[in-house]
């Protein structure tokens, strides 16, 4: 019984241990103004943030920013070529990744959801939602899609109105789409990703 006794104090030893020296994403929320939400998102582990380098702060003038969203064009398997950013929300995600750049430290990357509404039929309001994961290595700025303008009926809880915004992840593409290569664009991420220079143009 004392065995078991100390067997037992040992496992949950371990447990104690193991929880403490684990990763976990913690994040706070850096902007958040009509519709746009920018989170800075990070890794700890054991209480510490892991750095990875990021050329973080960043400042880049929402004017830039605004420039590289608009330049971007996807590749939709149902509605042909179309921005990767649509033209209502480029001013509001310019101006969210803009400050949530300035703020982040060399761990953290920019989460950042952007909601727009419109009138289908001119009756019934649709919401739809356009997501990404922004960070900046050296003089460029990669940009990670997970949502374009992604109809926001189709997200879980949906109907309760118990909605939680679904998030943006590096590798998980939920919108059927391929960015486009461009003049200054190096696409990767199989298709999801971005990487521009904002070299000489960060002001």
């Amino acid at each position: 019984m004392k065995f078991r006794r100390v067997s037992l104090l040992i496992l949950m030893m371990g447990v104690v241990v193991a929880s403490a020296c684990a990763t976990k994403t913690v994040q706070r929320v850096a902007y958040t103004e009509e519709g746009v939400i920018a989170t800075l998102r990070h890794q700890s582990e054991g209480g510490a943030p892991i750095d990875r380098g990021f050329a973080h702060p960043a400042n880049i003038s929402q004017e830039r920013l605004s420039a590289v969203l608009a330049s971007i064009l996807v590749r939709d398997k149902n509605a042909g070529v179309k921005p990767a950013v649509t033209g209502a929300l480029v001013r509001g995600v310019a101006r969210g990744l803009s400050q949530a750049l300035e703020q982040a430290d060399s761990s953290e990357e920019v989460a950042l959801t952007a909601v727009r509404k419109s009138r289908r039929l001119g009756i019934f309001t649709e919401k739809r939602l356009t997501s990404l994961v922004a960070y900046v290595e050296d003089d460029q700025i990669v940009l990670s899609f997970t949502h374009i303008d992604w109809d926001l009926s189709n997200a879980k809880n949906f109907k309760t109105g118990a909605l939680r915004l679904p998030q943006p992840r590096i590798g998980r593409k939920v919108s059927d789409f391929t960015v486009i290569p461009g003049d200054g664009l190096e696409v990767g991420g199989g298709g999801q990703a971005v990487k521009i220079s904002i070299a000489g143009g960060s002001q």
